[in-house]
């Protein structure tokens, strides 16, 4: 078979998929080990646990006091594994066992919607190194803070725990053990903004941001450097859904959560909370003190979610920016869809609009199946819970550790398919079709009415 025809037959989406399940199976039977569990466990949340840890969904079914510190361990290297997203096996399968030329590397941006040229490959010691920098100056400004309350060796265990959780976006309420005595913390407020931001980014843009950094710092005549489209994409649009978030956040939480704070502490909450809901899914007060209206901007921002190649799911800001561009492009009439000095391939726009449709249909069904599993629940508890599931945001009403089995089967495949993505999901089984379909003719076009 030549390279062209094994491109074909690779599916990055099978390969996060399979990825995903070995890991929640080898991290399940890790968890099952006596020495990892203080109480007795069934198997069925065990393997809850190891999903939400993989998929850095953070929605657990036992409290994590049910683990000894040597689970807990294993938990955190399953959503520091889960964290670095799982494209960068998908990178590493390709660079590794599919040797292809131009020709090829132009095939895989087609179907894989990845680069696996000189920067592809380049960009795994980067994921590795920036992880372990970003993520050490992070904990070590933890440590600096929790320090004064706890012993030196567990304010490091706690630094290292919030960093990791911080930089992968795991979703687990802040704090759980003790909310009140950090949610006015300024520092540990930042400290944690800025480490969910750089793993929102994601880490091609990471590398952009770098690269750009050693450009000016040794700056030649002649050289100029460009962003990438996509880069820009990702930091504007960033920007702008954190600002609208802050505002918006601030009409529904003024007379509500944000009372009586000062201004500096009411714009550290509303950036805080801005980014956390677009992925990592922190929370400094129970999700049941938010307003009615917070909660729907929640699962909105949490539906949108992070970066292409980044450590948070949903739809990805990236394919948000295309259906606005479309959609403006089909308003004025002009059906090429135009970004920064910059044509989108149509194909992208479909692609962006079919993730956009199956990503609410799939939630919608997940409702629809809790609400069947889960009697007693209210339709903003199931559908918050089917939300969070899918967008790997991890925040709940407190559903969680009380889903049946059937919810809990529910739960854990929409994590598994949130965390590849929807498209790739379904692409995953579709892609030998392309190779057996060789018809080199099209059908007749015929228009019909749309409304």
């Amino acid at each position: 078979m030549d390279d062209n025809k094994k491109l074909l037959y690779f599916a990055p989406g099978r390969a996060l998929f399979f990825t995903a399940i070995i890991l929640i199976i080898l991290g399940t039977g890790l968890l099952a080990l006596p020495i990892c569990r203080t109480c007795h466990i069934g198997l069925i949340d065990l393997f809850f646990s190891a999903t939400a840890a993989v998929c850095v969904t953070g929605m657990f079914t036992v409290p994590m006091a049910s683990f000894t510190y040597i689970g807990q361990g294993i938990i955190l290297l399953l959503l520091q594994i889960g964290g670095l997203s799982l494209i960068t096996f998908t990178i590493l399968i390709v660079s590794r066992f599919i040797h292809v030329g131009l020709s090829g590397q132009l095939k895989a941006q087609q179907f894989a919607e990845i680069e696996i040229g000189k920067e592809g490959k380049s960009l795994l010691p980067f994921i590795l190194m920036g992880t372990l920098v970003i993520e050490t100056i992070g904990a070590l400004i933890f440590y600096a803070v929790f320090r004064h309350t706890y012993p030196w060796y567990q304010a490091l265990l706690l630094g290292f725990y919030q960093s990791i959780s911080s930089f992968c976006n795991i979703g687990v309420s802040m704090f759980g053990f003790d909310v009140e005595q950090y949610a006015h913390n300024i520092p540990v407020l930042l400290t944690t903004t800025a480490l969910m931001f750089c793993g929102i980014i994601g880490f091609p843009a990471l590398k952009e941001l770098y690269d750009y950094f050693i450009y000016i710092k040794n700056k030649r005549k002649g050289k100029l450097f460009s962003f990438s489209l996509q880069t820009k994409i990702i930091v504007y649009g960033s920007v702008m859904l954190t600002l609208c978030g802050m505002i918006l956040l601030f009409i529904t939480e003024k007379n509500n959560t944000l009372a009586g704070m000062s201004p500096l502490h009411q714009c550290t909450t509303l950036l805080f909370n801005a980014l956390s809901f677009r992925s990592a899914g922190f929370l400094l007060v129970p999700a049941g003190s938010l307003t009615m209206s917070t909660i729907l901007i929640m699962m909105i921002y949490g539906f949108i979610g992070s970066s292409p190649g980044s450590t948070g799911s949903g739809i990805k800001i990236t394919s948000f920016a295309v259906i606005i561009v479309a959609i403006k492009a089909l308003m004025s009439g002009n059906m090429h869809i135009k970004l920064s000095n910059r044509s989108i391939p149509i194909d992208q726009a479909i692609k962006s609009f079919t993730i956009v449709v199956v990503g609410i249909v799939w939630i919608f069904m997940a409702t629809f199946f809790l609400s069947i599993t889960e009697q007693g629940h209210s339709l903003l508890e199931l559908l918050l819970e089917a939300t969070s599931a899918f967008t790997n945001q991890g925040i709940s009403l407190g559903l969680t550790e009380k889903l049946t089995n059937a919810g809990k089967y529910i739960m854990m495949l929409s994590m598994i398919v949130g965390r590849i993505g929807p498209l790739a999901f379904i692409l995953a089984w579709a892609k030998r079709s392309l190779i057996k379909s060789k018809k080199n003719y099209s059908y007749p076009e015929e228009r019909i009415m749309l409304e």
